[in-house]
């Protein structure tokens, strides 16, 4: 199963983008917990110092301490804070915990508590400690003021909470801003891409000089872009050769493919009806026509493939056309039948020579590859603004890649190329030449083993 490049890198975008945001997250947290933490030995060390003389009045000292801090994180914390007197002043009239296990040496202690101005009591748990202790500035005396570190933790999940209850409002907009944001990374990058995929989707042996690809002045894609063009260069040097020395070829063939035609008449002229060597002559001829044949046939694709076709439009009524084709060609074709469902009034602008050709081509080709007692049918019918003509018939030479390789050059039904059906192969090929310089379609359908239709489809001019 094929999976597109712009949802695969739009997904992983998005799932990048969400990665870095939970790790973001993990980080913030964090890193804001360490904050309130340093923050909160700040304001316990400001509030403890102005409001020393308080101390002994528990709800004055809290008064104190919440007014000093009044836009502090510890003011919404004053009433958890507690107090005992350090170990070197301890009375033993403590009535907490904390103090007790302190003098005892339950506790540990991060800080020297006599060099130190803010000491950390640490109970073992999950590698946080369980008690914040703030003495006052050095020099003075006083007791050590106690925050069970619970406090500290019920503020930064307050704080942590407002900002998730933000970040739903805002996650929306960050989504909406990465998908903004992928379109117009995936648009940036893959723009040379399709650049250059549409110029070799434009690709075909007459436009190869006409390969611009932006490369988006990406230096990655101006290197393929180049190799790309200098690629270009050379098939489109490559097909120019081709073409000229079919046309050159083509045309040098035809003089003295002429003489040896006029030469092979008279020599037939002049011969014995029973003599051997006028058989010979008659078989010479044949060949030198076959010959001239292809040279013609060459020199029109030729010309095709240079879009050096010139087309002499004219009004064709190409119902009458094919009217008279058909009946003239079952007096030819005893053995196949001959049908025809003809639109009548069918007037195409068109080169009337070149569609000739076209029909006769079909026609020629549908009578080499049929079975005896096989029939041809002409369908001709207007659809919309156009016309479409279908030549079905009936084949005993289908070969299985036929349906694929119809319109080749130089392919034949007749795998093995030999003289069981005549033909060079070019007969499909110059019909889709004409087709395409008249603006139509030519398709070629292998209804079953022993059935094909050929199908032209084109608009009125």
């Amino acid at each position: 199963m094929q999976k597109s490049l712009r949802v695969q890198v739009l997904l992983r975008l998005i799932i990048g983008a969400m990665i870095v945001i939970m790790a973001y997250r993990v980080v913030a947290k964090f890193a804001v917990h360490n904050t309130i933490y340093l923050q909160t030995r700040i304001e316990m060390q400001v509030g403890l110092d102005a409001c020393m003389e308080t101390v002994g009045q528990r709800k004055d000292f809290v008064a104190c301490y919440t007014r000093v801090n009044q836009r502090s994180l510890t003011a919404a914390v004053a009433d958890d804070l507690q107090f005992c007197q350090d170990r070197s002043t301890h009375t033993g009239h403590e009535d907490i915990a904390a103090c007790t296990e302190a003098q005892l040496g339950k506790t540990l202690w991060l800080d020297d508590p006599q060099a130190h101005t803010f000491v950390e009591w640490l109970k073992p748990l999950l590698s946080r400690y369980e008690w914040l202790g703030q003495r006052p500035s050095p020099g003075a005396q006083g007791p050590i003021m106690l925050l069970q570190t619970n406090a500290v933790e019920r503020v930064a999940q307050q704080l942590w909470a407002v900002r998730d209850t933000h970040f739903t409002y805002v996650a929306p907009l960050i989504f909406v801003l990465l998908l903004l944001l992928g379109f117009w990374i995936i648009r940036a990058f893959l723009s040379p891409l399709e650049s250059l995929a549409k110029s070799l989707g434009s690709l075909n042996a007459s436009n190869f000089a006409a390969t611009g690809v932006d490369s988006g002045n990406f230096v990655e894609f101006q290197r393929i872009t180049t190799i790309y063009q200098d690629m270009c260069a050379r098939l489109g040097a490559s097909f120019d050769k081709e073409r000229s020395f079919t046309a050159a070829a083509a045309h040098e063939l035809r003089t003295p493919l002429t003489i040896l035609r006029g030469t092979s008449e008279r020599l037939i002229a002049q011969l014995a009806w029973t003599d051997t060597a006028q058989v010979l002559a008659r078989n010479m001829g044949d060949e030198v026509e076959r010959l001239i044949d292809i040279s013609e046939k060459l020199l029109l694709l030729s010309r095709a493939d240079a879009r050096a076709l010139v087309l002499k439009r004219q009004d064709f009524n190409l119902s009458r056309y094919l009217e008279d084709f058909a009946a003239e060609a079952q007096g030819f074709q005893s053995g196949i039948t001959i049908a025809q469902d003809l639109a009548p009034g069918v007037v195409w602008n068109c080169d009337p020579v070149l569609v000739k050709q076209l029909v006769q081509n079909l026609y020629t080709n549908a009578v080499k590859y049929n079975r005896p007692q096989g029939h041809i049918h002409f369908q001709l019918q207007k659809s919309g603004a156009g016309f479409e003509l279908q030549l079905t018939n009936t084949t005993a030479h289908l070969a299985p890649d036929t349906q694929a390789r119809a319109f080749d050059r130089f392919y034949r039904g007749d795998a093995a190329h030999n003289r069981r059906v005549d033909g060079m192969g070019l007969g499909l090929s110059i019909c889709l030449e004409i087709a395409k310089v008249h603006g139509a379609s030519l398709t070629f359908v292998a209804e079953s083993d022993e059935s094909v239709t050929v199908t032209l489809q084109a608009t009125f001019v």
